[in-house]
C-alpha cells in the first residue's frame, strides 16, 4: 500500500528591473525581501539571468494564498517606482555633471533617486515623483528634452 501526498503548490515567476531588485525588493542586509515574505509559507528566489537588458527573474513559489498575497505586495512595491533611461551626449553629460559631481548632486539634492551616468543611454530610476522631479529640474536647468519631465 503506498499513499500520496498532493500539496497545493504555486509557482509565479515575475520578470523586474536588476535596479529595482536591490534597491525596492532587497534593501540592506535582505530587509525589505523579509517583510515582503513575512509569516508567508514561500520561498523567493531571484534566477541568475544573462538578460542584456538588466532583467531578472523573480521566482515566488509556495502556498497559493501565500504567492498571491506575496506578488500584490511585490506589485504594490515596484508601482512606486519608474526607470527612466535616456540618451546624453558627453558634452551635455559634462555640463550637467559638473566639476567634480557638483551639478548633478545639486539636481538630486532632496530626491531619492540614482542616476547611472556612465556611458549613454543614463539610467535613472528611483521614487517615480522623484524621478519626475529630477528630469523636470535637469530640462528647467539644462533644456534636456525628457519624455515624462513634468507628467503624474
Amino acid at each position: 500500500l503506498q499513499e500520496a501526498l498532493y500539496l497545493d503548490f504555486s509557482c509565479i515567476k515575475l520578470r523586474i528591473s536588476k535596479r529595482l531588485k536591490s534597491d525596492v525588493l532587497l534593501g540592506k542586509n535582505g530587509v525589505h525581501i523579509k517583510d515582503i515574505k513575512g509569516q508567508r509559507d514561500v520561498e523567493i528566489q531571484f534566477e541568475d539571468s544573462t538578460d542584456e537588458n538588466s532583467m531578472q527573474d523573480c521566482v515566488v513559489s509556495g502556498q497559493p494564498d501565500d504567492c498571491k498575497s506575496v506578488l500584490d505586495e511585490i506589485l504594490r512595491r515596484l508601482s512606486g517606482y519608474e526607470v527612466v533611461s535616456m540618451p546624453v551626449d558627453s558634452r551635455t553629460a559634462g555640463l550637467i555633471i559638473g566639476k567634480g559631481g557638483a551639478s548633478i548632486k545639486s539636481l538630486q539634492e532632496g530626491l531619492q533617486i540614482r542616476a547611472e551616468t556612465r556611458g549613454t543611454p543614463w539610467v535613472i530610476f528611483g521614487p517615480k515623483h522623484d524621478v519626475r522631479e529630477f528630469l523636470l529640474r535637469l530640462q528647467l536647468r539644462f533644456g534636456v528634452a525628457t519624455a515624462s519631465a513634468g507628467q503624474e
